[in-house]
């Protein structure tokens, strides 16, 4: 019973270090600084819109790329490393 008990527990153990997610947050705004409401961030079946303020939270895996879309703007894509990740159009010219 002992080793069914302890087979059971590493494979649950196993599954969720596999199942990490990184919860990223930040503010996507234009090259003056100004928040873009309504941007859209997008990894595979993960997605945030954001909010009036510029602001969103987003729960993806680690390493996943994420990529923010806004009309007028080219696509600014980047990898999942950290918690925090400001999207400014400093990167994201305006097409």
């Amino acid at each position: 019973m002992k080793k069914l008990f302890s087979l059971v527990l590493f494979m649950l153990l196993a599954w969720a270090a596999l199942a990490q997610n990184a919860t990223v947050t930040g503010v996507v705004s234009d090259e003056k600084g100004a928040p873009l409401a309504g941007a859209t961030l997008v990894s595979g079946k993960y997605y945030a819109i954001t909010e009036p303020d510029g602001s969103y939270t987003l729960s993806v895996p680690k390493g996943a790329s994420v990529t923010v879309s806004f009309l007028g703007y080219d696509d600014y894509v980047f990898t999942v490393d950290g918690s925090r990740k400001d999207a400014g159009t400093g990167d994201n010219i305006p097409s």
